[in-house]
């Protein structure tokens, strides 16, 4: 394909990150030619700024990045003409804020598990290290976990039935907000998704560059729905147990990656590169 007016947008923890082991390594030949041919590599995931942040400089980039399921588009200063319209200064960095105030998501979760008896927990109720067991990331790295901006990720301790989880969306979606099944958690959000900041992103692109963007969409989990739908070229990454997700599938049209993780990726974006 042509890469003038491209963006590739990617989800992470079983995408571009190997699912159990977090490397990235064999997706590396995809991004070193991504770099050659200046093509954005945005990150559209629900890991929180800290985090994205340190995979950033940890892989040399500086190009811009969705936190925490669509809840803030992060740019750098320094890569910047101007602040983009509707951002604002916040941690160093120009964020649009899309999503709600992780305090007042926590509250909610609470007050919605006080009320209805339903075994949650999520990560306000856990410390550090048990957060870092459960995301199976390493001692240093489990802090930045830990830092929530927009996004409260719970699990149930007991399989929840249909009607539970009818009720739930119901319940938060009277309140604005909204919950997303990610690759290890269930997400309680604002009424925002993925797809919405990467809509948002699209437009400053096509503003900063005089030109309709191309946006190539990579993910493996039902949270990528909403990413899919934004995207120009979708590809749906299998899984760490070698499978295709169904939900995925059933939801919306993608090119199938052919592999695994990061060896899928590299090899969807390789192709696409080559080929087209």
């Amino acid at each position: 394909m042509a890469t003038a007016g491209f963006m590739v947008v990617t989800d992470l923890d079983g995408s571009l990150l190997d699912f159990d082991t977090y490397s990235w390594e064999d997706a590396l030949p995809a991004m070193r030619l991504l770099k050659r041919h200046n093509i954005p590599l945005v990150f559209c995931t629900s890991k929180t700024r800290a985090e994205l942040l340190q995979l950033q400089q940890q892989m040399g980039l500086s190009d811009p990045f969705i936190s925490e399921t669509g809840g803030a588009i992060w740019f750098h200063p320094h890569e910047m003409k101007t602040m983009p319209h509707g951002a604002k200064r916040r941690a160093g960095l120009y964020a649009i804020v899309l999503g709600l105030p992780y305090r007042t998501l926590r509250k909610a979760l609470v007050d919605y598990r006080a009320t209805h008896q339903v075994k949650i927990i999520g990560f306000g109720d856990l410390p550090v290290s048990q957060i870092g067991r459960m995301c199976a990331v390493p001692p240093k790295v489990a802090p930045l976990v830990k830092k929530r901006d927009f996004d409260e990720p719970f699990i149930f301790t007991e399989s929840p039935s249909k009607k539970v989880l009818d009720h739930l969306h119901r319940h938060f979606a009277g309140l604005g907000m909204r919950v997303v099944r990610g690759g290890r958690f269930h997400h309680l959000i604002g009424n925002t998704d993925k797809g919405t900041a990467i809509r948002r992103l699209r437009q400053w692109y096509d503003t900063e560059t005089g030109g309709p963007v191309t946006i190539v969409g990579l993910g493996d989990s039902p949270n990528d729905i909403s990413l899919f739908e934004a995207s120009d070229i979708r590809v749906l990454v299998k899984r760490h147990d070698g499978r295709y997700d169904p939900r995925v599938r059933a939801a919306v049209k993608t090119r199938l990656a052919g592999e695994i993780g990061p060896r899928g990726w590299n090899r969807a974006i390789l192709q696409l590169l080559e080929n087209g």
